[in-house]
C-alpha cells in the first residue's frame, strides 16, 4: 500500500518563490556538481591504499574463530564488514587505476552482501545462522573496535594503524572535495552537503516532500523568516548527525535535513488543519482513493515516527549499503518546530488561518458595505482557504443580517445569492465550529434563522453530530424553539438512524413542556404554516388544538 501525501488542497495565496528557488538550487547543483565521482574515487583509493578494508575483515576473521566459528563461514561473512567504502557507489569506467580493481569486484562482494543480508533476515529456527548473524551483529555495532573482546587480538593493532591512515586520507580528500565527514566539518563542507544529493530518486523524494508541503508553509511567515530557518535547521542536522551519530568514514550529503526544518514548520503551523493523502493498493488497479486526515495525528504518524525509530535502531543499520540520516531529519525537524513556535508566539494569528496575506483581505472583507460584493469576495477567499472560519463568520452573519422578515423587501438576484452563501457555508460553519468545541458560537447563527426560514435548506450539509449537538445545546440554555426546529431537521434528514424513535419521543416531551403563551402560540402557527410536511407538524397541531380546547 502507497499513501501518498498531497497537501492542504487549498489554493495559493502568493507565489512560493523561495520554495521554488530552493528546489531549482538543487536541481542546478545535482545536474552541475561532479564532486560525487571526485568523492567516491577518492574513498576507494583511500581504503585502497591503506588497506583499512582487508585489515578490518582479518580482525573479524580473527573474532569469529575465537567464537568456535567455521574458518569458510567467518571468511563468508567477513564481506559484511564494509569499512572504507561509501554507502551508494556506482561502477563506472575511466577512474583511477588504484582503485579500479575495488569498482570491478564491487557487484559481486554487494550482490554477496545483499543474498547473506537476507538469510540473516529469515533464519527461521537454525541455531547456525542465528549464531553467525549475532557475530557479525555484535561486530559490527556502535564502536566495534573499541570493545575489550576485539582489543586482544593480535590482528587489532594493524587495523589501528590502517585506519588512522584512511582516516587522514579521507580528511585530505574531503579537504579538497569540501565533503563532509567528521573529521572535515567547516562552513564550506557543511554548505555544499546540503546541495549534493547521492542520486537522482534521493533528490526526487526531497523535492517531493519539499513542494508539497513547503508551498504552503511558505504562506505563513516572512519569507527571509522561513528561508532562514530551513537553513539553519539543514546545517544544525546535518552538523549533528555527522558529528554524532554517523561513522569516521560516512560522507553526509543531501537536503533531507533542510526539508524536515521545513516540515517541522509545516507542523506547527498547520497542527489544527486537515491533510490530504491519496492511497494506492497495488494489488487493484486503479488510481486511488483520497481521504483528509489530521495534521496533528497523520503528520508524527507518517513522517516523524519512522525517522525516530530508525535514529534508534541499532540492529543491522550498521550493515546496510545505503544509510539514512536518521538523526539529521530528527534535529533539522525539532529546529524547524522551535522556529516555527518562536514565529507564531511572535506573530499570533487565528487557529483557523493558514495564509499570513489573508489578514489584509479579512480587513478588506470587513470594511465592505455591499452586501453581494461582500458575499462574492467572502466566496473567492474560501475558495483559496476553505479552513478560513472568520471568513464563513462574517459572510454568514452579513446574509442573516440582512434577512428580513418579508421576502419581497429584497430582489430576486440579493435573495438567491443569500440563499446560496447560506446553503454552501452555515452548516460547514456550524460543523467546524462544534468539532471545535465552539458549541455557543453555532448555536447563536442558528437562532438568528427565523422561522420562515427552512431550515433544511441551509443546514442540508450538516451531520447527525452536529444536529444533535446544536439541538441539546440549545435545550440546556432554555432554547426550546430552536431545539425543536433542529430536532425536526434531524428526523427528516435521517429517517433511518438508530436514534430516531429516540429523539421523536424526545420532542413530544419537549413540546409537552412548552408554556402556554401569546409568543409559543405564534411561533408554532408560524412554523406550521412553513413546514407542513415536517415530522413534528402533526404534533405541533396537536399542542395548539388542546390550547384552543382549555381556552374554550
Amino acid at each position: 500500500m502507497l499513501i501518498l501525501p498531497l497537501g492542504l488542497g487549498t489554493k495559493l495565496r502568493r507565489m512560493p518563490i523561495v520554495t521554488l528557488m530552493l528546489a531549482i538550487v538543487w536541481i542546478g547543483a545535482f545536474v552541475v556538481d561532479r564532486s560525487e565521482q571526485k568523492i567516491t574515487d577518492g574513498i576507494f583509493a583511500a581504503a585502497a591504499k591503506t588497506g583499512v578494508r582487508d585489515a578490518a575483515r582479518k580482525l573479524f576473521v580473527e573474532y569469529c574463530l575465537g567464537k568456535h566459528g567455521k574458518p569458510s563461514l567467518c571468511e563468508r561473512y567477513a564481506v559484511l564488514i564494509r569499512t572504507g567504502f561509501p554507502h551508494k557507489t556506482k561502477v563506472r569506467d575511466g577512474v583511477p587505476e588504484l582503485s579500479k580493481k575495488d569498482f570491478e569486484g564491487l557487484g559481486y562482494e554487494q550482490g554477496h552482501a545483499s543474498t547473506l543480508r537476507d538469510r540473516f533476515s529469515h533464519c527461521g529456527a537454525s541455531p547456525l545462522c542465528f549464531k553467525y548473524k549475532e557475530m557479525v551483529w555484535s561486530f559490527s555495532a556502535a564502536n566495534p573496535f573499541r570493545s575489550p573482546a576485539v582489543k586482544v587480538l593480535s590482528t587489532y593493532s594493524n587495523y589501528v594503524k590502517a585506519e588512522q591512515r584512511y582516516l587522514a586520507e579521507l580528511r585530505r580528500m574531503c579537504l579538497n572535495a569540501q565533503c563532509l565527514v567528521r573529521g572535515n566539518i567547516n562552513l564550506g563542507s557543511v554548505a555544499w552537503s546540503q546541495l549534493r544529493h547521492g542520486s537522482l530518486s534521493h533528490l526526487l523524494g526531497n523535492l517531493l516532500a519539499f513542494l508539497i508541503f513547503g508551498i504552503y508553509a511558505e504562506q505563513r511567515t516572512n519569507r527571509l523568516l522561513y528561508l532562514a530557518i530551513i537553513l539553519l535547521g539543514g546545517s544544525l542536522g546535518m552538523i549533528v548527525h555527522t558529528q554524532f551519530f554517523a561513522g569516521n568514514d560516512t560522507i553526509a550529503m543531501g537536503a533531507s535535513a533542510n526539508v524536515s526544518a521545513m516540515m517541522g514548520m509545516f507542523y506547527v503551523f498547520f497542527f489544527h488543519s486537515r491533510m490530504r493523502f491519496l492511497v494506492w493498493l497495488p494489488r487493484r488497479v486503479y488510481l486511488g482513493s483520497s481521504f483528509f486526515a489530521e495534521v496533528r495525528y497523520c503528520f508524527p504518524l507518517f513522517f516523524v515516527l519512522a525517522d525516530i525509530a530508525g535514529g534508534l535502531d541499532n540492529g543491522f543499520s550498521g550493515l546496510r549499503l545505503a544509510n539514512v540520516a536518521h538523526m539529521a531529519h530528527v534535529t533539522g525537524f525539532l529546529a524547524g518546530v522551535l522556529g516555527a513556535l518562536a514565529i507564531v508566539n511572535w506573530r499570533r494569528l487565528p487557529k483557523t488561518f493558514i495564509y499570513e496575506g489573508e489578514l489584509d483581505d479579512l480587513r478588506r472583507l470587513e470594511g465592505m458595505r455591499s452586501l453581494g460584493m461582500q458575499l462574492a469576495f467572502a466566496n473567492r477567499m474560501l475558495e483559496r482557504n476553505p479552513e478560513n472560519l472568520r471568513v464563513r463568520e462574517i459572510g454568514c452573519a452579513a446574509a442573516l443580517r440582512w434577512i428580513p422578515q418579508n421576502p419581497v423587501h429584497f430582489g430576486t438576484s440579493i435573495k438567491a445569492q443569500i440563499s446560496k452563501f447560506l446553503r454552501d457555508h452555515l452548516a460547514t460553519f456550524c460543523a467546524m465550529n462544534t468539532r471545535a468545541g465552539n458549541v455557543a458560537l453555532a448555536s447563536q447563527f442558528v437562532e438568528r434563522l427565523p422561522v420562515t426560514i427552512p431550515y433544511q435548506l441551509f443546514l442540508a450539509n450538516a451531520g447527525q453530530k452536529t444536529i444533535l449537538t446544536l439541538a441539546n445545546f440549545s435545550v440546556t440554555h432554555a432554547n426550546p424553539w430552536v431545539a425543536l426546529r433542529l430536532y425536526d431537521l434531524f428526523l427528516m434528514k435521517y429517517p433511518l438512524s438508530s436514534s430516531y424513535e429516540q429523539v421523536e419521543s424526545y420532542c413530544a416531551d419537549l413540546i409537552s413542556q412548552l408554556a402556554d403563551t401569546t409568543s409559543n402560540m405564534r411561533s408554532a402557527s408560524s412554523y406550521l404554516k412553513m413546514h407542513l410536511n415536517s415530522p413534528l407538524a402533526a404534533r405541533f397541531g396537536a399542542w395548539l388544538s388542546n390550547i384552543e380546547l382549555r381556552s374554550a
